[in-house]
């Protein structure tokens, strides 16, 4: 298996996934002191997200893939805001007090604080990217999860 199939693999994207949505989730609680559960749903596609965007636009410089993620991450925000808030009725969140705000869903501040928080999390997935060809999940994740990755691969490479 070449490093860019390994990258795009069902176990690595769970990986990224799940340590997406705790990270938002993390954010979250220490911003706004609480968290919902559709911040988890989000923050794991936004990761999964800007993963793609550092793949497509890896020779890029860092400062254009942040304003990239950051685009991407609030356009997530705006869909997820859309269902959640306004056709759920879940109130999570509310910009509508903020400048330039859209529907109270999105608004600049929170883009630009988005790009700032880019950084981390290209930096995050360049350190996971390089540990692919020993295994992403020794760096991460308990020898256990590796054997079970191992076997997951396995079986989706059997079925096709």
């Amino acid at each position: 298996m070449n490093k860019k199939s390994k990258c795009f693999s069902l176990p690595h994207m769970t990986v990224i996934f799940v340590m997406g949505g705790l990270g938002y989730g993390a954010i979250e609680i220490l911003w706004r002191g609480a968290t919902h559960w559709s911040m988890l749903l989000t923050g794991g596609i936004c990761l999964l997200m800007l993963e793609k965007v550092d793949a497509r636009h890896s020779g890029e410089w860092l400062v254009l893939r942040c304003i990239r993620g950051a685009m991407v991450i609030t356009a997530v925000e705006l869909m997820v805001g859309l269902v959640v808030n306004r056709l759920m009725g879940l109130s999570v969140w509310d910009y509508s007090e903020q400048w330039g705000n859209f529907a109270g869903q999105i608004c600049p501040l929170y883009t630009i604080y988005w790009y700032f928080l880019c950084y981390p999390a290209y930096w995050l997935l360049g350190r996971m990217k390089r540990g692919t060809n020993v295994s992403v999940y020794t760096k991460i994740t308990p020898m256990s999860a590796q054997s079970f990755a191992a076997r997951m691969e396995k079986g989706i490479a059997n079925k096709r």
